[in-house]
Formats: C-alpha cells, sequence, structure tokens
C-alpha cells in the first residue's frame, strides 16, 4: 500500500499500538496532522519527524512510557499550557522544545512533575518566568532557558532547589534578568551562559573549579574582577565584554588555565598594563581586550601565543612602537591595534618570515609615520593565503601607493585615507575584482582616477580630499597631460614584488576556523570571521555528554 500521499493520520487511543513510534512513518513527508493520543508507545520521538516539514498537528499527550521528546527546531505554533502537557508523561526524562513557534503557559504555585529530567531544553518558547515544574529538579543536568522574556531576579528556589550537584550546561542568556547574586551556589558548572541580560551588581563569579565556559557578556555589570577567578583553571573560554567592569586585569588572565581558548574583556573600563604573564604553553587562540583604558605596551610575552588566531587591543591608550616581534606569531590571521598611541616608523623586518597567515590588520587611527612600509608590504604580499583586509587610515604616512598593490587579488578593503600620501592611484588597482572598500581621501594625490571594475562602485567620498585628482566620480576633468602613466616611486617598487597569483590559486573564501565573531567587523564583508574560532573542549567523561544534550536541546 503507498501512504506517500497522505496528509492525515491518527492511531488516537488504539490499545493495541505498542513499541517505539513506527520508523516508516518519516516517509510520510505530506502529513499535516499525526496523532497517537491515547495509544501506549513507548520509547523514543525520533529526531527525523522533523522531516515532516507539513506537520501542522502532532497530538501524543498521553504517552506515558515517553522517556524522550525532541521537538526543538520546528515549526511549532501555539499555545501550550506545559504543566497539563506534562501530567501524563510519567517517564518523561528530556524535554526539548527548544526554537518553536510555541508560547508555553507555566503554573507559579503548582509543580505537577514530579520525575526528575535530565536534559531540559526550552529555548524561545516566549517564557516571562521561571517555570515552576523545574522545582525539586535535583538531577537536572542541562537547561536552557534562553532567548525568553524571564525578567528581574532569579528566584531563589531555582538557586536552592534545582540541580543542587550542579548542571553541565545551564544557559540562561538573551533574557531580561536584572539579579543573579554574587556567588553562584553550584558546586559543579561546566558551561554557564548569562551573557545578553540586564545584570548588575558584582561579576557573579562560579565557584566551581569544573567550569569550562563562563560567559556574561553583554550585560551591565560592575567593579573589578575578583581574584578568585585565577582558580577557574579549567576555562577554555572566558567572556566578560561590553559591560561596565574597571580595574585592573588580574595578573593570572595568562596563565591561569593552559586549557584557555578564548578571553573576552572588550568594551568594558579597565585600565593599566596588559600583565605580562602569558606563558609558554599556552592554548589561546583569540584575545580581545579592545574597547578599555589600557596603557603601556604591548606585552612581549603574548610571543608565547603561538597558537593564537586574532588579537585584537584597538580602542586603548597604548604607547608603543609597532610590534613587528607579532610577526613570529605562526598562525595570527587578525591584527586589530587601531586607535591608540602607536607611532614612529613601521620598521622593516628583519626576514620575511613575519605574519605569514595574515588576513585582517588595522593599524588606522595612530600616529605612525614616514613611507608606507613597504618591507612588510613585501612579506605580507608573499602569504600563503592572502590579506583581506588593510587599513592604515588616519596616520602620518607619506610616499607614493605602490602599483603592486594590484597583484593582492583577494584584498576587499583597503582604506589608506587621512594620511600625507601622493602621486597617483596605480592604475592596476583598477584590476582588483573583489575589492569592496576603497578610500584613499584626504591624501595629496594627484591624476586620473582609475577607471572600470570595482571602481566604478566607489563614490565621491572615497577620493575627496585630493585637490589633484580627476576623473569620475569627482567632477573635476582630467586633461590629455593628465592620463600619462604614473611614475613609481622608487621606493614603492618592491612593496609587493612577489607573485600573488601563484600564491593564492587554489584559495577558498571563507575559510579559517573560526570564533564567536561578527562583532567586529561588518558581516557581509567578514562573514569568514563568523566561521573562525569554533572551539570545543577536549571531551572526556561527562562533557561528551554535554556535547550530544545540547545539539538536542
Amino acid at each position: 500500500m503507498n501512504l506517500t500521499q497522505l496528509t492525515q493520520l491518527s492511531l488516537a487511543f488504539n490499545h493495541q499500538l505498542t513499541g517505539p513510534i513506527p520508523y516508516w512513518l518519516i516517509n510520510l513527508n505530506k502529513l499535516s496532522l499525526l496523532s497517537f493520543r491515547g495509544s501506549k508507545l513507548s520509547g523514543h520521538i525520533p529526531i527525523e519527524i522533523s522531516n515532516l516539514t507539513q506537520l501542522q498537528i502532532l497530538s501524543f499527550f498521553e504517552l506515558k512510557n515517553l522517556v524522550e521528546l525532541e521537538l526543538a527546531g520546528n515549526n511549532l505554533s501555539g499555545i501550550l499550557d506545559i504543566n497539563k502537557f506534562l501530567f501524563n508523561m510519567k517517564s518523561l526524562e528530556l524535554l526539548a522544545l527548544s526554537s518553536n513557534k510555541l508560547s508555553l503557559l507555566t503554573d507559579t504555585t503548582v509543580n505537577t512533575y514530579p520525575k526528575n529530567f535530565s536534559v531540559i531544553g526550552l529555548r524561545s518558547c516566549n517564557l516571562s518566568e521561571f517555570p515552576h515544574f523545574l522545582y525539586n529538579q535535583k538531577l537536572l543536568d542541562s537547561l536552557d532557558l534562553s532567548s525568553n522574556r524571564i525578567a528581574g531576579q532569579v528566584p531563589g528556589w531555582f538557586l536552592n532547589n534545582v540541580s543542587v550537584d550542579g548542571f553541565d550546561y545551564l544557559n540562561l542568556s538573551h533574557n531580561l534578568l536584572t539579579v543573579f547574586g554574587q556567588v553562584l551556589p553550584w558546586a559543579y558548572m561546566i558551561t554557564l551562559d548569562l551573557s545578553f541580560n540586564k545584570l548588575r551588581g558584582p561579576l557573579p563569579l562560579p565557584i566551581s573549579v569544573s567550569t569550562s565556559s563562563y560567559l556574561v557578556s553583554n550585560n551591565q555589570l560592575t567593579g573589578e574582577i575578583p581574584p578568585s577567578i585565577c582558580s577557574l583553571n579549567r576555562l577554555y573560554a572566558l567572556d566578560l565584554s561590553h559591560n561596565n567592569l574597571s580595574g585592573m586585569l588580574p595578573g593570572c588572565l595568562g596563565n591561569s588555565s593552559v586549557q584557555l581558548l578564548i578571553l573576552k574583556l572588550q568594551g568594558n573600563k579597565f585600565h593599566g598594563f596588559i600583565p605580562e604573564t602569558f606563558s609558554k604553553g599556552t592554548n589561546l587562540r583569540m584575545i580581545d581586550f579592545s574597547g578599555n583604558l589600557l596603557q603601556g605596551r604591548v606585552p612581549k610575552s603574548l610571543a608565547n601565543c603561538v597558537k593564537l588566531k586574532f588579537l585584537n587591543l584597538g580602542d586603548n591608550q597604548i604607547t608603543d612602537f609597532f610590534p613587528s616581534w607579532l610577526g613570529t606569531l605562526p598562525k595570527l590571521e587578525v591584527l586589530i591595534l587601531k586607535s591608540n598611541n602607536f607611532h614612529g616608523v613601521i620598521e622593516e623586518p628583519k626576514a620575511c618570515f613575519e605574519f605569514v597567515k595574515l588576513r585582517i590588520i588595522d593599524l588606522s587611527h595612530n600616529r605612525f609615520a614616514g613611507n608606507l612600509p613597504s618591507k612588510h608590504f613585501e612579506c605580507w604580499n608573499a602569504m600563503k593565503d592572502g590579506l583581506r583586509t588593510l587599513n592604515l587610515s588616519n596616520n602620518n604616512l607619506q610616499g607614493h601607493i605602490p602599483p603592486t598593490l594590484g597583484n593582492l587579488i583577494v584584498i576587499e578593503s583597503l582604506d589608506l585615507s587621512n594620511n600625507k600620501l601622493s602621486g597617483q592611484i596605480p592604475q592596476q588597482l583598477g584590476e582588483l575584482t573583489t575589492l569592496e572598500v576603497f578610500d584613499v581621501s584626504d591624501n595629496l594625490l594627484t591624476g586620473p582616477i582609475p577607471q572600470g571594475k570595482q571602481f566604478n562602485t566607489f563614490g565621491k567620498g572615497s577620493f575627496d580630499g585630493n585637490p589633484g585628482l580627476c576623473g569620475q566620480p569627482l567632477s573635476k576633468k582630467c586633461d590629455n597631460s593628465a592620463t600619462s602613466p604614473p611614475e613609481e616611486d622608487p621606493r614603492s617598487e618592491s612593496l609587493f614584488a612577489f607573485g600573488w597569483k601563484t600564491v593564492l590559486i587554489g584559495y577558498a573564501s571563507g575559510t579559517v576556523i573560526g570564533v564567536v565573531l561578527g562583532h567586529i567587523f561588518s558581516t557581509r564583508k567578514y562573514e569568514w570571521l563568523a566561521k573562525t574560532f569554533r572551539l570545543r573542549p577536549k571531551t572526556n567523561g561527562r562533557r561528551r555528554r554535554v556535547g550530544r544534550h545540547r545539539q538536542r536541546m
């Protein structure tokens, strides 16, 4: 019998129907109604049921033997009274309703579910309070209540009566919570995510030394980082960014956990020097200290972070020369030093083995002087995968723009504005087909603007402030004498002497490893950053279970 065209199937109140849900049902992809109400089915609901994309009604409210209910990530909609929903499911241990279009109703005075859950996922369920059926859920391993509308203070019964031994995974992010308490009560905690709330007061620090991921970004927390953070020696991700935290950075941050991969403290009010405590053997992939009040020099101990991919020290008060020694970091892909007090001539490297994987460099809004850094450009030109973004704007740089910049065949953004550059814009730049942002405004450039391809997409703002420039998109027309080939600056001739086309053949756009980020650059131009640094800790024992639960919640 061919049932592939079937749109409604009811097996309700069929007491002869026992065992697991029939697997063949997942092939009925035109079903809009499927009912098991009043049957005696048991076991798990297969995750493949989510392939029934036409399903509008799914009824199984009396599956008394059901152990795991996984319906996360579908388009289920409507209002669901969670207490009535759970009333007849006496064996349920895993409940995953996250990321649907459901609105859950909860009773704040009734606990109708005596059995202990191990996993609950109610992300994006339009909750406005902590569901009271969690009361006395002492064996809960993983709980996701993120992306709801839960406001105010975390209730005392949740802190004292839920999962008394602790959590593998607790996610309360993207809510409206204001108070959590300064010391968290759980002795065991692997992952804690409180980010994107409205938490005030001091940092709510976990007491569990087992914590590997502590995320409290985008809140309103104040005060200093307590010294006790140094006891969290199993951290692999620490994100305190975008709060109102102040004080000096604890010296232990660079060496308290050899497992630490991600360190994000940007967007606070930290002051003083960056600690010189980054020790050998560190596994750091990402450091972001931008948007603070940090002073002094770039610590030389960063040279020990040989696995570092992303370093952002921008928007601080650091006073230093260009730290060319960072070029020894073999995996560094993003270097942002903008809006500080870096100064002097960008000195030539001693060897052309520096910054071998650099994709983005932003040195803008500093006080660098002298000619464009020819030897560095020459080395960056020889990089394996190609520079995507070069920003040297708002400095005091001089000299000509090198024609061999046209060999950067994958560059997307080139900003040399607000310097003292002279000469003509090399016609070779007109051949760059990947260039989306180009700005040479407010310099001393002369002659015709290259025409065609990407240059036809740039507005006059890219060229304003150069009285000697002519041609579209400016209103000033070029006379015949302005169309002669530009003279090449002898110093700039070797800036990009290496053969980029040979090196870049086979490059696949958007690869790199990935971290948490789309938060620094505009999303369209830097989508590959969102794929960067998707890092997970090495798992063992209990933590392996966390990974499976999180995918199902």
